[in-house]
């Protein structure tokens, strides 16, 4: 159980990603199919709607969960938001040319292209915000370091419990 909890810790960013990203896929895919079975739109127009409702729960969850941004003031976080927006602006075009190429030009079905072309999307989108978008740093310009990392530099702390989900800057 304590490698279990140690590996968890160890990857918790990843792991939030993953189980987000599921429930983005989730919000992904039933809108699409809302729109696109029950409002009868094409598989463009309920790629679009889809795309931005999953991009706005992405945005929240990412931000609050996943990557626990520390941006604070309202020019760190637009200029973080306009880094995720813009990033998820290339990876929607890259949805739109998946479904196009899967649907209107090899008439595969649009529900399976649609699966296949959010793994493409969450794979990719994942490696922007873990390099680019939610790179954090404090005030100092440092990177955050697991608080377990952060005890272990110092003396006379239990290893044992460390709250490896918490975050300290080096």
């Amino acid at each position: 159980m304590r490698l279990v909890l140690r590996l968890l810790g160890q990857y918790r960013s990843f792991v939030l990603y993953l189980v987000f990203g599921l429930g983005t896929t989730a919000v992904n895919m039933i809108c699409y199919y809302l729109c696109s079975r029950m409002l009868h739109q094409g598989s463009i127009p309920s790629s679009l709607l889809a795309w931005v409702a999953a991009v706005a729960f992405a945005y929240i969850t990412n931000r609050k969960w996943v990557f626990g941004s520390a941006s604070a003031g309202a020019r760190q976080v637009l200029e973080e938001m306009a880094a995720f927006f813009g990033c998820r602006v290339l990876t929607g075009i890259l949805d739109l040319a998946v479904m196009f190429a899967g649907v209107s030009v090899l008439g595969f079905a649009d529900l399976y292209i649609k699966a296949l072309s959010n793994l493409v999307v969450i794979l990719t989108n994942y490696a922007a915000s873990k390099t680019v978008i939610f790179k954090q740093r404090n005030h100092q310009g440092k990177r955050p370091v697991s608080i377990r990392k952060a005890e272990e530099k110092a003396s006379g702390f239990n290893k044992e419990r460390s709250a490896e989900s918490l975050w300290l800057y080096e």
